[in-house]
């Protein structure tokens, strides 16, 4: 929390509306690389825990006698149940689902909920102020653009000196 309060504290000067939709970006890309930065590419990370394993599974039967290989071993399969748990976390917090099980790992399912949570969001209709419903894509766009470019359209200001 404190991080993104610091970010949203930095100056940017402009509209209100102007501001407030630059510090989303910019908190938006600071996040992204923040994220980036500590949990890494977390599909990545499961490959390289699970390849890591099996190196140190085969070294450990290799050499049954030596106790420092059977700790990393034991270090790499703890590495390699962390990385699967940030992978379900990531999934469960994507997907919403408020009932997920530590012990369910279907991913396939949770990117599933994705998906339908992503196209509830879509705005497949959009009802105008005249009363007429646009049910296309490009008419609501349109529409849209049409609105807003007519809101932050600069009007002339007329001055009566007195």
């Amino acid at each position: 929390m404190r991080f993104v309060d610091e970010e949203w504290r930095r100056p940017c000067f402009g509209a209100p509306i102007y501001k407030f939709q630059y510090k989303l970006k910019r908190l938006k890309l600071n996040l992204k690389q923040w994220n980036q930065y500590v949990f890494g590419n977390i599909n990545a990370n499961v490959r390289d825990a699970e390849a890591e394993l099996l190196v140190w599974q085969a070294r450990a039967e290799e050499h049954p006698e030596d106790d420092n290989v059977y700790a990393i071993f034991n270090q790499k399969q703890v590495a390699l149940e962390h990385a699967l748990k940030v992978k379900d976390d990531f999934w469960k917090q994507k997907s919403g689902n408020k009932w997920f099980h530590l012990s369910d790992r279907n991913t396939a399912y949770y990117q599933a909920l994705c998906k339908v949570h992503s196209s509830q969001n879509l705005i497949t209709s959009l009802l105008t102020e005249d009363g007429v419903v646009l049910n296309s894509q490009q008419d609501i766009k349109d529409h849209i653009v049409s609105y807003f470019e007519s809101k932050f359209t600069e009007q002339p200001v007329v001055i009566h000196d007195e």
